[in-house]
């Protein structure tokens, strides 16, 4: 392997990075497994509701995409094989789902406000 220039600044600043921060940020950065317990939110209904999803009392379920089909009101087609996802709030009220997807073709990051 031939190393240059950049490879060489590039892999001296990795390291030196993992070594300014220690083996405590690299140890915090990373989540422990979930562990069983009870939940602030109740326990779980038995049975999935009309979606398909098993919530507990009081919380209801929406589709807001499927793979392949517009976004409704928009003329965006959600991406196909959808792989991570979180909400963040916009700190305005409202809320912005981001979804990730690696296909080879057509593979990025999408965003649903709502």
């Amino acid at each position: 392997m031939r190393l240059d220039r950049r490879h060489f600044l590039r892999l001296s600043a990795l390291g030196g990075g993992a070594l300014a921060l220690g083996p405590g940020f690299w140890r915090d950065a990373y989540a422990a497994p979930a562990q069983p317990g009870p939940s602030p939110y109740g326990a779980m209904s038995g049975t999935a509701d009309a979606n398909g999803v098993r919530l507990p009392a009081g919380f209801a379920s929406r589709i807001i995409a499927r793979s392949g089909n517009r976004v409704a009101s928009t003329g965006y087609t959600w991406h196909a094989a959808p792989d991570g996802g979180a909400c963040f709030t916009t700190g305005e009220g409202g809320w912005v789902y981001v979804s990730n997807s690696e296909l080879a073709s057509g593979g990025g990051a999408s965003a649903l406000r709502f």
